[in-house]
C-alpha cells in the first residue's frame, strides 16, 4: 500500500453511526480522522501524515452496526506499506575492512552527507558486528547539531546492514550538508580507516572527504563531532529522490 493512501473498508449495506477505525505501528497509534461516504456504505480513514515505509501496520475495526441493526464482530487485519523503490543510500554494496573494533566504550558514530538533489531522508543504516550490542538508536542532523529526526532500531539482525526508517521524512535542501549517525552503547562498531580521504560519490549523495566519518565517546546519543584518521564508519543515510 502507498504510504501516502487512506485505508478504506466497504460494507454490503449502510451502517449506521458508532463505528471506529484505526491503525496502529506496533503499539503506537497513527493519527488521523475517519469519515463515512455519503451512501454510508465506506469508511475511510486518512492519516494525518504519510504512513511509516515498508511497516506491517495493524487495523482494527469495532462498533460496526448497520442501519436494520445487524452488528459485525470486531475485525483485525494488517497491510505492509510500500519501499522506497527508487531509495539511495552511500555505501550500498560495501562492507568495514573491521566490521568490530575493539572498543567497547559508548559512543556515537556518524557520516556527513550532502544531496544535489531534492529529496527526503526516510532513515538511517548502520553495520553491526560482533559485540556491537544493546539499544541502537539513529539521527539525523543538520550541520549544525541540531537533531531533524531520531528512530529506534528494532528487529536486528545478528550482523550485516541494519536499517530503522523515521515516522516521518525529512526533506533535504540540495547542497546542503547532514550528519547521520547511530549510537552504539557497547562500542565494537564498524570502521574501515582512510575511506574519507577523497570525497565519495554514490548517485545524489556525496560524503566530502573533510571532517569525516565521525565520531563521540558518549553514553547517549550526542551530536558527533571528531574525526580520526578519515575513517568510514559505516553510517548510512535513507535517502528518496524526488520524483
Amino acid at each position: 500500500m502507498p504510504a501516502d493512501s487512506p485505508a478504506t473498508v466497504t460494507f454490503s449495506a449502510p451502517i449506521a453511526s458508532g463505528y471506529s477505525l484505526t491503525l496502529k505501528d506496533g503499539t503506537t497509534a497513527i493519527d488521523g480522522t475517519t469519515a463515512l461516504s455519503n451512501g454510508a456504505k465506506t469508511l475511510t480513514f486518512t492519516p494525518t501524515s504519510a504512513l511509516p515505509l515498508t511497516r506491517t501496520l495493524d487495523v482494527s475495526l469495532s462498533g460496526v452496526v448497520s442501519q436494520d441493526g445487524v452488528t459485525l464482530a470486531a475485525r483485525t487485519w494488517s497491510f505492509t506499506t510500500e519501499s522506497p523503490t527508487t531509495a539511495v543510500s552511500l555505501f550500498s554494496g560495501l562492507t568495514p575492512a573491521s566490521s568490530s573494533v575493539d572498543d567497547s566504550s559508548s559512543g556515537e558514530l556518524g557520516t556527513v552527507c550532502s544531496p544535489t538533489a531534492a529529496g527526503t531522508a526516510t532513515g538511517v543504516r548502520f553495520y553491526r558486528g560482533p559485540g556491537n550490542d544493546g539499544t541502537h538508536t539513529g539521527t539525523l542532523w543538520d550541520i549544525n547539531g541540531n537533531s531533524l529526526a531520531t528512530v529506534t532500531f528494532t528487529g536486528e539482525t545478528a550482523s550485516g546492514w541494519q536499517s530503522a526508517l523515521f515516522s516521518t521524512p525529512v526533506a533535504l535542501t540540495p547542497g546542503q550538508s547532514y550528519v547521520v549517525s547511530y549510537h552504539a552503547p557497547q562500542g565494537h562498531y564498524a570502521a574501515t580507516g582512510a575511506f574519507f580521504t577523497t570525497p565519495y560519490v554514490r548517485g545524489p549523495l556525496t560524503a566530502p572527504a573533510s571532517n569525516n566519518g565521525r565520531y563521540l565517546y558518549s553514553g547517549t546519543s550526542s551530536f558527533p563531532t571528531r574525526s580520526f584518521n578519515s575513517a568510514n564508519y559505516f553510517v548510512d543515510v535513507i535517502f528518496q529522490p524526488a520524483s
